[in-house]
Protein backbone atom coordinates (compact mmCIF):
# COMPACT_ATOMS: atom_id res chain seq x y z
CA UNK A 1 0.00 0.00 0.00
CA UNK A 2 1.32 3.02 -0.78
CA UNK A 3 0.85 5.74 1.95
CA UNK A 4 -2.47 4.72 3.23
CA UNK A 5 -4.07 4.02 -0.41
CA UNK A 6 -4.45 2.18 -3.41
CA UNK A 7 -5.53 3.20 -6.72
CA UNK A 8 -8.95 1.81 -7.66
CA UNK A 9 -10.08 2.13 -11.28
CA UNK A 10 -14.16 1.31 -11.06
CA UNK A 11 -14.35 0.40 -14.99
CA UNK A 12 -11.73 -2.37 -14.62
CA UNK A 13 -13.48 -3.55 -11.48
CA UNK A 14 -16.95 -3.40 -12.99
CA UNK A 15 -15.70 -5.45 -16.04
CA UNK A 16 -14.00 -8.30 -13.98
CA UNK A 17 -16.81 -8.52 -11.66
CA UNK A 18 -19.99 -8.47 -13.46
CA UNK A 19 -22.47 -11.28 -12.56
CA UNK A 20 -21.10 -11.23 -9.02
CA UNK A 21 -23.86 -10.58 -6.15
CA UNK A 22 -24.05 -8.12 -3.71
CA UNK A 23 -22.79 -10.50 -1.32
CA UNK A 24 -19.94 -11.75 -3.21
CA UNK A 25 -18.89 -7.72 -4.11
CA UNK A 26 -18.84 -7.21 -0.39
CA UNK A 27 -16.75 -10.28 -0.09
CA UNK A 28 -14.41 -9.10 -2.65
CA UNK A 29 -13.48 -5.37 -1.17
CA UNK A 30 -13.43 -6.49 2.06
CA UNK A 31 -10.58 -9.06 0.81
CA UNK A 32 -8.92 -6.48 -1.40
CA UNK A 33 -8.29 -3.54 1.47
CA UNK A 34 -7.22 -6.19 3.83
CA UNK A 35 -4.25 -7.36 0.52
CA UNK A 36 -3.49 -3.79 0.10
CA UNK A 37 -3.45 -2.96 4.07
CA UNK A 38 -1.24 -6.53 4.55
CA UNK A 39 1.18 -5.63 1.47
CA UNK A 40 0.41 -8.02 -0.57
CA UNK A 41 -0.49 -11.03 1.33
CA UNK A 42 -3.30 -12.71 2.82
CA UNK A 43 -3.68 -15.77 4.79
CA UNK A 44 -5.06 -18.95 3.42
CA UNK A 45 -6.71 -20.38 7.09
CA UNK A 46 -10.50 -19.80 5.86
CA UNK A 47 -11.78 -19.07 9.72
CA UNK A 48 -9.44 -15.96 9.79
CA UNK A 49 -10.70 -15.21 6.01
CA UNK A 50 -14.03 -15.36 7.20
CA UNK A 51 -13.41 -13.03 10.11
CA UNK A 52 -11.92 -10.58 7.86
CA UNK A 53 -15.29 -10.45 5.86
CA UNK A 54 -17.50 -10.63 8.86
CA UNK A 55 -18.75 -13.81 7.51
CA UNK A 56 -21.05 -15.28 9.82
CA UNK A 57 -23.75 -17.40 7.75
CA UNK A 58 -23.57 -19.80 5.62
CA UNK A 59 -23.81 -17.90 2.54
CA UNK A 60 -21.48 -15.37 3.58
CA UNK A 61 -18.73 -18.06 3.65
CA UNK A 62 -20.01 -19.46 0.39
CA UNK A 63 -19.08 -15.85 -1.23
CA UNK A 64 -15.79 -15.42 1.06
CA UNK A 65 -14.92 -19.10 -0.64
CA UNK A 66 -16.04 -18.36 -4.26
CA UNK A 67 -14.04 -14.94 -3.96
CA UNK A 68 -11.19 -16.77 -3.02
CA UNK A 69 -11.56 -19.50 -5.43
CA UNK A 70 -12.29 -17.01 -8.46
CA UNK A 71 -9.49 -13.62 -7.55
CA UNK A 72 -7.00 -15.58 -5.84
CA UNK A 73 -4.11 -18.09 -6.57
CA UNK A 74 -2.26 -19.78 -3.35
CA UNK A 75 1.47 -18.94 -3.52
CA UNK A 76 3.87 -20.05 -0.50
CA UNK A 77 1.15 -20.33 2.20
CA UNK A 78 -1.05 -17.30 1.48
CA UNK A 79 -2.73 -16.02 -1.28
CA UNK A 80 -2.06 -13.60 -4.33
CA UNK A 81 -4.53 -11.28 -6.62
CA UNK A 82 -2.61 -10.33 -9.66
CA UNK A 83 -3.97 -7.06 -10.22
CA UNK A 84 -3.46 -5.75 -6.82
CA UNK A 85 0.19 -6.88 -7.32
CA UNK A 86 0.90 -4.83 -10.42
CA UNK A 87 -0.80 -1.84 -8.45
CA UNK A 88 1.34 -2.24 -5.05
CA UNK A 89 4.71 -2.73 -7.57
Amino acid sequence: MIGGYYRFYPGDYFRDTQGLTMLEHGAYNLLLHNYYAAGGKLETEKPRLYGMCHAKTPEDMAAVDYIINKYFKQKNQTLKNNRADQEIS
